[in-house]
């Protein structure tokens, strides 16, 4: 995550830093770091100084490719011989290259004005820029005047006018020395990065870029250098001329579990133990934060790795389900001759579901209804009646009950007022007894009416027949067989016949039950 050009010179103590993002399908199991070193004897050594063995997709990988962080002093020392460049890149778990070949050229020359800086570049990675050129350092002095009345008996050491708050605005003036071609244009990169430090004893200081008209490269430069200046991001309010501290001991450190949750199963419901999706990097002694901040994912195998604990934390789950009873969109289909099939009743019991929000636990309820609704569940748990027209119905006083075995197909009206029923003709009328389409179980009053007034419709396949039976208070009334007609149903009288097979009138008395029963042949 570069634009900087792939070959660069480098001194030996200079830090350099890439960026590398896992981008890759399948994404490499390891991600090794391989090191290829040119020897002032014209030999070479490949190294591996580096291995990742646990790699996240979608992450960015920081690799210090600098001359020191690469241990090759350590090396020089071990070979008794001198590192004249060395080439960086990545591969993967079996060796193959996963990214670009770097070289770096090792100077070896004295040079009098070496200087680094460090910037963020506009990839976000940091990249470093090693200055050869001349660097000249000013100070502004700014502070406050005021006036004060002297007292007569003032002395020549009294002062009426006095300055306060004084500090000063130390300003940084860079030549980057000569560079080629590719090199001017990159400086782009440091003329617009809004993070720079400079790189000294003391460590990085942070700079402030002043605004800077660079000149881009001509046609016909080859070798040119460039000037920038930048102001020291803090202000001076004292001198000293002490030494820099000397380097404190590396202090212990250590991977503290971040970004906690709770484990759940496959319902949703906490079982109680925590886990960290990633650790960060903290100081043992007061488990403060190493800086720059240093995470990784909490992976098992990792150095690190932290596994969930018990906590009474996650003891119990935010949202959990009531008994939770619905009707199933199915009915038995396995019943035997003369029985009629219910829908059954799809179940939840309490406690089998939990979310850590409302909406979490709704679903994962809805995607169990919808995965529990089959056929095959309402041939399990559904119901056969034995005798359907026996029903038992607590009748209110004066009236007499309807009920059908598939109301989407049958509906009942009276045919003249007063009107009453739930057939679409009913649908806007006024009146006490008038019901929505397709509903069922309902009262009517106990009024004689000739039998042609009370009606039925019955819907189904144009062409097709059906099987329609009337039973009142559990025993047969009426038996006929009906074809639909080309618009898909049929009247009915639903009184055609009195009990002794006579036309006339019937008359329904308080607590009277008519069931009224469908069927396909």
């Amino acid at each position: 995550m570069t634009w900087q050009p792939t070959e660069k010179w480098v001194e030996t103590a200079q830090p350099e830093f890439l960026y590398y993002l896992v981008n890759f399908a399948p994404k490499p199991s390891e991600l090794w770091l391989r090191v290829d070193l040119a020897y002032s004897d014209g030999t070479v050594e490949t190294l591996t100084p580096q291995k990742i063995t646990a790699v996240s997709q979608y992450s960015v990988y920081s690799i210090p490719v600098g001359f020191t962080a690469l241990g090759l002093p350590a090396r020089e020392t071990a070979t008794g011989k001198q590192v004249l460049s060395y080439q960086v890149w990545l591969s993967n778990e079996s060796a193959q290259r996963l990214s670009e070949v770097r070289t770096y050229n090792v100077n070896r020359e004295y040079e009098p004005n070496t200087l680094f800086l460090l910037f963020a570049n506009s990839l976000g990675g940091y990249d470093t820029l090693r200055c050869t050129g001349q660097t000249g350092r000013a100070i502004t002095v700014k502070g406050t005047a005021a006036q004060r009345a002297l007292a007569p008996d003032y002395l020549p050491t009294s002062a009426e006018l006095f300055s306060r708050d004084r500090r000063g605005e130390k300003v940084l003036t860079v030549n980057t020395g000569l560079l080629d071609g590719d090199a001017l244009d990159y400086l782009t990169e440091l003329a617009i990065s809004e993070e720079i430090y400079l790189v000294c004893q003391e460590g990085f200081v942070a700079l402030v870029p002043s605004e800077t008209a660079l000149a881009l490269r001509t046609d016909d430069e080859d070798l040119a250098g460039r000037t920038f200046s930048f102001q020291f991001a803090k202000n001076e309010i004292g001198y000293s001329a002490l030494p820099t501290a000397p380097t404190a001991a590396a202090r212990p450190t250590m991977w503290v579990p971040a970004n906690t949750f709770c484990l759940i199963n496959e319902n949703g419901l906490r079982t109680g133990y925590l886990g960290a999706a990633t650790l960060e990097l903290r100081y043992q002694d007061d488990s403060s934060l190493v800086k720059p901040r240093r995470s990784k994912a909490n992976a098992p195998g990792t150095e690190g790795y932290t596994a969930p604990t018990l906590s009474g934390a996650c003891a119990t789950t935010p949202f959990v389900n009531t008994l939770i009873e619905k009707p199933s969109t199915y009915k038995r289909n396995n019943c035997g001759d003369g029985m009629e099939p219910t829908v059954a009743t799809l179940s939840i019991p309490a406690g089998t579901f939990g979310g850590e929000t409302a909406d979490q636990l709704q679903s994962l309820i809805d995607h169990a209804l919808l995965v529990m609704d089959t056929q095959a569940y309402a041939n399990q748990y559904g119901s056969c009646l034995a005798n359907p027209a026996g029903y038992s119905y607590a009748v209110p006083a004066d009236r007499w009950h309807y009920r059908s075995n598939v109301p989407a197909r049958i509906s009942i009206e009276t045919a003249d007022a007063p009107y009453m029923g739930n057939a679409w003709t009913m649908q806007g009328r006024g009146g006490s007894f008038i019901y929505a389409t397709g509903s069922n179980d309902l009262d009517f009053p106990t009024t004689s009416f000739s039998g042609y007034q009370w009606r039925i419709f019955t819907y189904g396949t144009p062409g097709a027949s059906a099987r329609l039976r009337v039973y009142k208070n559990g025993v047969l009334f009426r038996e006929n067989i009906t074809v639909y007609n080309q618009d898909g149903y049929q009247y009915h009288a639903l009184f055609t016949l009195l009990a002794d097979g006579s036309t006339g009138y019937i008359t329904l008395v308080s607590g009277d039950k008519i069931y009224v029963q469908l069927t396909d042949l």
